[in-house]
């Protein structure tokens, strides 16, 4: 997993569903547990960003995501 340049062209939907086609790999670098993948698998897709980036924050604080995946939540705010 590295820097993608087509991240910044991309549209914030196209940014979301490639967010979320990483969960998996995600999980298997240790980036964030099973459980944050599947709550973020099931509620990236809706409507409350604000609350996505409020268990975000607290995901990073415990531990459930790294500063990474917290990163790439945040961007597609």
């Amino acid at each position: 997993v590295g820097p993608v340049d087509q991240l910044g062209t991309m549209s914030k939907a196209e940014r979301l569903n490639y967010l979320l086609g990483q969960l998996p790999l995600f999980e298997q670098l240790g980036w964030m547990t099973p459980d944050a993948r599947r709550w973020y698998a099931k509620n990236l897709k809706g409507d409350d960003a604000e609350a996505v980036l409020k268990r975000a924050e607290n995901d990073l604080k415990a531990e459930r995501i790294t500063s990474e995946v917290y990163g790439m939540i945040e961007a597609i705010r």
